[in-house]
């Protein structure tokens, strides 16, 4: 059985630009905790842009894209565009599968003289419960969907299913 190691996540600033960094692999498990980081990241510079800096990310699932795209959606609403760094070929290709190219400006390298000055943020779920995981997965795939017609048809069976399984849970508390 593979064991799930918690990403590495990196929160800073490079010239008053919101930086954050993730390593690892970020997994659906981590969803609730990361989304956290990310609100947290945008409320404190509503007008910037963020960078996203994703050069030691191993690998990243859908939940985690959805993620990502909710910190571009949130960067377009304010008329800017965030940056994405990234400078591995497949997980390049992996976000311009998903439209990352429309809404992010994607550099394969640092885009500064200097590296950020970056702390180390943890990733701890408030509230562990299945539902509120299930919430907070649901709503990283509404995001990813809102990119392109592309993702609304491919993850439109993953948010039923999600929003199926959320109801049955809901009803099945009540009982």
């Amino acid at each position: 059985m593979a064991i799930l190691h918690t990403p590495k996540v990196f929160v800073g600033q490079v010239e008053n630009t919101p930086v954050l960094a993730l390593r690892g692999g970020v997994r659906y498990v981590n969803a609730s905790a990361l989304r956290k980081v990310i609100d947290d990241l945008l409320a404190r510079k509503a007008g910037d842009t963020v960078i996203l800096d994703l050069r030691q990310l191993s690998s990243i699932d859908s939940t985690g894209l959805g993620l990502l795209a909710h910190v571009g959606r949130t960067t377009l609403r304010r008329g800017r565009m965030a940056v994405i760094v990234c400078s591995s070929p497949d997980l390049l290709l992996c976000l311009r599968s998903v439209a990352f190219d429309t809404m992010f400006m994607v550099l394969d390298r640092w885009p500064e003289a200097t590296e950020p000055v970056l702390q180390e943020t943890s990733l701890e779920n408030e509230d562990p419960s299945t539902d509120f995981l299930g919430r907070s997965v649901l709503a990283a795939h509404r995001d990813l969907a809102e990119l392109s017609d592309q993702n609304r048809r491919s993850f439109a069976d993953v948010i039923t299913a999600l929003e199926a399984e959320l109801q049955a849970n809901r009803h099945s508390s009540m009982h």
